[in-house]
Order: structure tokens, then sequence, then C-alpha cells
């Protein structure tokens, strides 16, 4: 919100307006946070997804996609092959999904369009848990648009679910899922292999080779359970010559490796796996999808392929046993496109529980008996302990084998629940973390006096509430006790009490912990309104270079700035007319040194903005990094903040630059290809305190020499948009790499210069307004960018 001249209002309660439904990533449990303070509450609970009342949100998620080298340049500079949150096109309702491998959906030949690569998503908040390491996880995935090439001979392919404390969580490759590799780590594998591209038999060596039937075998030397298969009528009748052709496809078999697996136990069809510390080749835990047992043989055929339950994962006739068909690539919705499975996964400290089922997150039933139950497991224990840890999912694919692998819904407690985690667990969390949420903000702006009781305050929440365009009627709020220290002409007062939030057994407390100002000598309350000030409510022209009239909603601001930047009225009053002259908004002005110290997020600080600076990393090498942006009308100079990415590591200011017309700073002294984050602030000197008149939107960059590369470029369709007010108009942008791969920690984003005339959205889409022109830039993570004048009529 800009304040122009004097004429906008901030209201001591937020407003309904600004209450109204805001998408949250994430929610706390019952942490507790002082509401005078920035204190980082502990992330215990994390939802998103079809089902859990949460849209899947870029901010909560750090996505990297990781290319083989040599990779088809044309796949790795295409901003749909990079894992992210994209619409589900295979559901016919609007769907946010999470896509760790995309876009493989090119062309029915599948030749040369598709590069090896393995994409990774992580929750970027870790989960702080309990010192009984315990936890409950539910998923839903999917493997649509499978396909496998014919001669197919690669390794594990499908979706590997991972815990783990380790802050670098690599995407590999080369096999195990992309969790190869990941020491200190939980995965639970759900392994599709060839991702269901072979649902028939061929008389030639090379489609037994990649698989036929039921994916994922490993053949014993005897050769029985390939020729069992080989010889069933449902196969046509095919047979092979295995007396003469038999020892050269073992020797094949051998050469990658499988014939050093055991006989009877180690033969793999689709199935859950338990994996720990990055290890591909051991299962302390294995499920086959339907309860297909490998070792089950009868008359040189598998017995249960064809019983009952075997049809319930699959609409195709032929592959009752995977993750997924092949179907027909012409053809949205065939075969596996639909097919959803949602996993449990409960570990109470010592006892491991792995379930499955058919269908999404609300609908699926829940086994009674789990597939994999690990009693008594202590090898974990590493892993866990006194540890916060990342939660999040891997895929990886070849040219030969692939799949759009894609998670639906996902829900992560560091509680265990036997029976799982209930649905009305994860909504009721949702109403209070968003209810949380809005009483927290209305508190901040709550000014307490000595009259102020804890009737009165539960009086304005509930106002807030009922006032939010969420529907809050099933939640309750309730105001505990309150102790007060009045105020006096000598000293501050001060009020604290408790308030609880709580749906159905859902509950979470805020401390209140408010400061009542020092009453002035004139014996007033306190709070600043008009005439309370000892005249008429009017301030000469000049004292702060204003118009020499206050009004009662500007006296809020000045007692908002006087609270939070720890100023002097009159100094207070001259940044309000400051702010009037630049048009800077109180979130801009509220941004000082201290909150740099506080920031937890890897987002941008709250009232930064792109257009003012246009902040971006011009130039890199293997030890340093060059900002340039654009000066600022008004500045006296600019604050340089910098950090290695990752939430862990902290802010630091790098440069205090006292003039205002400088517009570049180099870092030096820096690794090799590592990522930093940059945050340019513009600052005012008034009265001795420098104030803050821009701020610039995150800027991350990688350093020469890594896997990793910058944004070169911001392609656009359209540099100039004329429209008619109402209307609106889908902006194509694309990044142009440099020569390395791209890591991602910010999508393209969008900005308006003037929302009034055209506003856009997060994924570019312009709504005209009214008359008028403005600007809208659309820049990459690094702060390249590109500039599209839009024109309403």
């Amino acid at each position: 919100m800009s304040m122009q001249g004097r004429k906008r209002k901030l209201a001591v309660l937020l407003s309904a307006s600004m209450l109204s439904s805001t998408v949250f990533g994430c929610w706390l449990g019952t942490g507790i946070v002082e509401v005078h303070a920035a204190t980082k509450e502990a992330k215990n609970y994390f939802a998103e997804g079809l089902g859990t009342g949460i849209d899947f949100s870029e901010n909560s998620w750090d996505f990297t996609t990781v290319f083989k080298t040599g990779a088809d340049e044309n796949v790795v500079t295409d901003p749909a092959s990079q894992a992210g949150i994209v619409e589900n096109e295979h559901s016919g309702k609007q769907e946010k999904i999470v896509r760790l491998i995309n876009n493989v959906r090119t062309d029915a030949k599948r030749e040369g369009i598709i590069s090896s690569r393995a994409g990774v998503a992580i929750v970027g908040d870790k989960i702080s848990l309990k010192d009984t390491s315990e936890f409950s996880a539910k998923y839903t995935i999917s493997m649509p648009d499978a396909w496998s090439k014919p001669q197919n001979a690669g390794g594990g392919y499908g979706i590997a679910f991972i815990v783990t404390p380790m802050e670098e969580i690599k995407g590999n490759t080369s096999t195990g899922m992309a969790y190869y590799g990941n020491k200190d780590s939980l995965v639970i594998e759900m392994d599709s292999y060839f991702n269901g591209g072979h649902c028939n038999f061929d008389s030639s060596e090379g489609t037994y080779v990649n698989w036929v039937y039921d994916n994922q075998i490993y053949a014993n030397s005897g050769f029985g359970y390939l020729q069992g298969l080989a010889d069933d009528t449902r196969n046509n009748g095919l047979e092979y010559d295995w007396v003469n052709k038999g020892p050269a496809y073992w020797t094949k078999l051998n050469n990658w490796g499988y014939a050093s697996l055991p006989d009877s136990s180690e033969r793999r069809f689709d199935h859950i796996g338990v994996m720990k510390d990055g290890v591909v080749r051991e299962h302390h835990g294995i499920s086959y999808l339907n309860g297909l047992k490998p070792d089950e043989v009868k008359n040189g055929k598998y017995v249960n392929v064809n019983a009952a339950s075997a049809s319930t994962a699959s609409d195709s006739s032929k592959c009752a046993t995977r993750f997924a068909d092949a179907g027909d690539i012409d053809v949205l919705g065939e075969g596996v496109d639909n097919r959803l499975f949602t996993l449990w996964v409960d570990y109470d400290g010592e006892n491991l529980y792995v379930r499955y089922a058919n269908g999404s997150f609300l609908e699926a039933a829940r086994p009674e008996n789990a597939q994999i139950a690990m009693e008594k497991v202590y090898g974990f224990s590493h892993i866990f302990t006194e540890s916060d840890v990342h939660i999040g999912f891997l895929s990886s694919i070849s040219e030969d084998s692939m799949a759009n692998h894609t998670l639906h819904s996902f829900a992560f407690a560091n509680t265990y629940f036997e029976n799982g985690i209930p649905n009305d667990y994860v909504l009721n969390n949702e109403k209070v973390k968003a209810a949380k949420k809005a009483v927290q903000q209305a508190l901040e702006n709550i000014t307490v006096k000595n009259d102020t009781t804890g009737e009165k305050i539960q009086e304005a929440v509930n106002d807030v509430l009922k006032n939010a365009s969420s529907d809050f009627s099933d939640v309750t709020v309730t105001v505990g006790d309150i102790t007060k220290t009045e105020a006096t002409v000598t000293g501050e007062g001060n009020i604290r009490g408790t308030i609880t939030v709580r749906c159905g057994d859902t509950a979470d407390t805020i401390i209140i912990d408010k400061t009542i100002a020092k009453l002035p000598e004139n014996g007033n309350t306190g709070n600043i309104t008009e005439g309370e000030n000892g005249g008429t409510g009017n301030i000469t022209e000049g004292e702060n270079g204003g118009t020499g009239n206050i009004t009662e909603e500007e006296n809020t601001s000045v007692s908002k700035l006087v609270r939070e930047l720890k100023v002097s009225k009159k100094t207070a009053e001259k940044i309000l007319a400051m702010a009037g002259k630049y048009d800077i908004s109180m979130e801009t002005l509220l941004i000082g040194e201290d909150t740099f110290k506080k920031q937890q997020s890897e987002g941008d600080v709250k009232g930064s903005t792109f257009y003012r600076l246009q902040a971006a990393g011009s130039k890199t090498t293997a030890k340093s990094v060059k900002l340039t942006w654009k000066n600022v009308r008004g500045a006296d100079g600019y604050q340089i903040y910098a950090a290695k990415c990752g939430r862990k590591n902290k802010w630091k200011l790098v440069k205090d630059i006292r003039k205002g017309s400088t517009k570049t700073f180099t870092q030096k002294k820096l690794n090799k290809g590592t990522a930093y984050k940059y945050v340019v602030r513009g600052y005012k000197m008034i009265d001795g305190r420098k104030i803050t008149i821009a701020a610039s939107k995150c800027v991350y960059v990688f350093t020469d020499g890594g896997k990793y590369g910058n944004t070169k470029s911001v392609k656009v369709k359209k540099t100039k948009v004329n429209l008619k007010k109402g209307k609106t108009y889908q902006v194509k942008a694309s990044q142009v790499k440099e020569k390395k791969a791209l890591k991602k920690y910010r999508n393209i984003c969008y900005e308006s210069t003037n929302p009034k005339v055209a506003a856009v959205s997060g994924k570019g889409l312009i709504r005209a307004k009214a008359k008028g022109t403005c600007k809208v830039y659309v820049y990459a993570q690094n702060g390249k960018q590109k500039e599209i004048k839009v024109t309403v009529k």
C-alpha cells in the first residue's frame, strides 16, 4: 500500500481485505511465538496438494533439475522440462501438481527428444522432529505418459520420498531414482524401473533384456522364471531358444550386474522399497504391488499374476502389477494417466510401517495391515537423532525409460499417528494456521492503552475473523488471562497474556506481549490523536517538509513509525512526509537492519519491489559477483546484504555505499561454483537514521566453475501490449541460460509498476484495470529482465 501525498489510510486493525484468504505452504503445530519479536517458529507440519486444502506453492519448495553431460540442448533450455509446479493436464479439474520429471510427452517417436535427467523437489523449511524422532507422512503419486525404448537395459526409475538432515540433497542421473549417494537418509522408493513400457513378448533377444510382462525381474542362472513367462499363452505362445541363446543372454545380464543378486530373493517387479543412506541395492523392506511374490512359481509360471487382487491396481488387463502403463501416446487419460497411488509412512521411533493403496489423497482406503512392517528398527536412529530434517522427493529418467513423475498431494507431521494422518487433521491445521496468522497481524496493529482489557482484545480479534474473507466459523479464538502494568509519564507499561486458536482437536497458542507507550506530561492516554499533542493536530509547514496538515489516519501512521523504528514523533512525521513525496509504502519504510538479522526465509523481504532498483547480477567469475542497479530518486546511499543460498545462512551487511549516485558493487573472495543471494537497500538519511526508500527483490547468482550457471537473458513474445479495460493478456516468457544448467531458486516473476492500471499475476496474466500506461517487468532469479509497456484504452 503506497502513500501518495497524505491520502492513504493505515488502519489500527488490519482490514478484512488485508486478511483475505492467503495461500500458506505450511502450518505450525503447537509452537509458541511472541508477537513483539520475530522469533522463528519450529516447523513441525507441512501439507500441500489436492485434498489438503492448500495448493502447491513455489515458495514452499526448492526445485532442482540435473541433466546428464551432453543432454539435448533443446530440452535443457526448455522451462517446461524443469522440475516445478504445473497444472495437471490429465485432470478434469484445476489441480496444481509437482512434476519431478515433466514434458516427456513431446512426440510419438521419442527419438532424440528426451534427455536423461533427475528432478528434485525438497520442502524449503526443515522439520523439527521430537526427541523420539517419530513422524507420519502421507502422499499421492502417479507416473503418467510412461514409455520405454526397445532394447532398454537401464536402471531404476520411479519416485523416491526422502527424509534426511543433510543440507544438500543431490539428484543423481545415473541410478536409484536420483537418491543414490545421499548419505544419512531414509528413502521410500516407488520403483517402476522401466515405467511399464512393455506388456507383450517378442521373440527377439532384445525385448527380453528390456523386460516384457511384469518389469523388474532379475533372472536366476537357470532361466526358469523367464522361460515360464515366455511359454505363457497370454504372450501369444512365443518361445525363446533358451538352449542355444540362454547362456549368451545370461552373460548379458551378468555384465549388468544382475547375476550378483541371489537367485530367488532379489528378483524384482514394481515395488515399494525401504532404503537407507543412498544405497540402491539393499532393500531393508520391500513390497511388490498387489502382493506379487516373485518366488511363488507353479509349473514355471508366477502363481498370483492372475489373482483377483491383481486387477485392482490397473485398468490394464496386461500390466496389473505396475505403477505405470504405456497407453496411447496421443490420447490423454489413457491407461495409467489417471492412476493414483497413495502411501502412508508412519514411524514411531522404533517401528516403521509403510502402506499403499490406489486412489486419491482423500479417497484411498488405508490398508489395515501394513504391506511393509519393520519392527524394532534401530538402524534409522543415526539419521534422525537430535536433528531437523529435510523432506521431499526425487526422481530420474533416461532416454530409454521415462514418465512424467508426479506428486499430487503431500502431508507430513512430526507426530506418529497409529492410524495415519487423518484428513481432518490436515484441514484443521490449515484453518488454525490461517486464523493464527490473521490474529497475529491484527495484534501487531493494535495500539494498547492503560484501559485496554482482555475483553477489548477479544472483541477486536473476533471482528477481524468475522470480517475476513476466509471461513473461520469452526475456529474458536480465546483470549486468556491478561496481566497489565500501566504506563506513566516516567515509564512504559506492558500487557501480557495468551490467545488460544483451536479447530477440532488442533490448537495453537499466541503469546501477547505489547508495550503501552509512556504517557506524555500533559497526562493524556499516550495515543496520538488529533489535539492530543497539545495543539489542533496541525503541524506547521517546514517542520517536516509537509503541507502543514496531518490527519488522524496519518497520526496512526506516525505512531506506527515511532513504535517500529524507535524514532521520535518529530522524526516519524518527517519520514511520513518523505514517503508521501517519493510514494514509499509503509512496508518499505519499516525495512531496517534488524529485518535482515531476523529474515529466516529464502524468499524476498516484505516491502521489497523489483522495478525501483532492478538489481541484477551482471557479471561473475569463479571468485566474484558484480551487482548493478538503478539509482533511486532521493537516495543518499545503498546497503548491500549478502549470504550463501540456503535458509541456515544468515544475511550479512557486506557494503554500505554512502553515495546516492552509485549503481554497481562487486563482491570478491567468494567460493567457486557457489550460489549467493543479494539484496540492495536504498536509504535516505533523516535525523541521522537510515530510512529505507527501496529494497530489491532477492538476487540469486552462481559463481563460475561449478555445475550450475545463471540466466543470460529473458525473452518475451511481445514488449508492447494494448488492452481494453477488463481484458487480459498472457505473457509468454522464457529464460536463456548461459552454458551451465540452471538451478531454480525462483521461477520467472512478474511485477507491474501500477497495478491500478494493469495488474499482473504470478503466472504472468496481465489484467487491464483502468485507462493509462504502465510497465510490467518480467525478471529471472538473477535479476535479468525484460520490460513490457502496457497501454489500457
